[in-house]
C-alpha cells in the first residue's frame, strides 16, 4: 500500500497550478506548461503522453504503462492543490515543493491525503521533465 501511495503521490502530485505573472522566465513558462501536459495526460490516463513528460532514461516504459494501468484503472480520484513554489532552477536542474490533496470519489482502498513534495526537473533536449520526487510529508484525511 506504501509503494501504491509513493507512487501515486508522483503521478498525482503533477496537479500543479501557477499563477499568471508576466514576470516568469522561459524555463518557468516551460516548467508550467509540461506540469499542466502531465496533469491533463493523467486525468486523460493516456499513459503514453504522460510518458513523454517524464525522464524513463534506462526504464521499460512498457512496464511503467502496465503498471500505472493495473493502478489507477479503478480509481477516482479528486485532486487538489494547496501550494506550489518553483524552489530552484539552475541550469538544466529545477526544484518545486508542491502540496496537494488527494481524495477518492469511489470505493475502491485508498487513504484521502494531503501531501508536501518536492520534484526534481531535468531539461533535456531543450524540455522540462520530471526527474525525480521526495515525499517530505503525507498526512491521512479522517472523512
Amino acid at each position: 500500500m506504501k509503494k501504491l501511495i509513493l507512487l501515486m503521490v508522483l503521478v498525482l502530485s503533477v496537479v500543479l497550478f501557477f499563477g499568471c505573472s508576466e514576470n516568469k522566465t522561459n524555463d518557468e513558462k516551460a516548467i508550467e506548461e509540461v506540469i499542466n501536459q502531465n496533469f491533463k495526460y493523467f486525468q486523460d490516463k493516456d499513459w503514453d503522453a504522460y510518458c513523454e513528460t517524464i525522464d524513463m532514461s534506462g526504464d521499460s516504459v512498457e512496464d511503467y504503462i502496465k503498471e500505472l494501468d493495473g493502478m489507477f484503472s479503478k480509481l477516482d480520484l479528486e485532486l487538489s492543490l494547496e501550494k506550489v513554489e518553483i524552489i530552484k532552477i539552475e541550469g538544466d536542474r529545477a526544484e518545486v515543493r508542491v502540496v496537494q490533496i488527494t481524495k477518492n470519489k469511489n470505493d475502491q482502498e485508498f487513504k484521502d491525503n494531503k501531501s508536501t513534495v518536492l520534484h526534481r526537473m531535468i531539461k533535456k533536449d531543450g524540455k522540462w521533465l520530471f526527474s525525480d520526487f521526495t515525499v517530505e510529508d503525507t498526512v491521512f484525511i479522517d472523512e
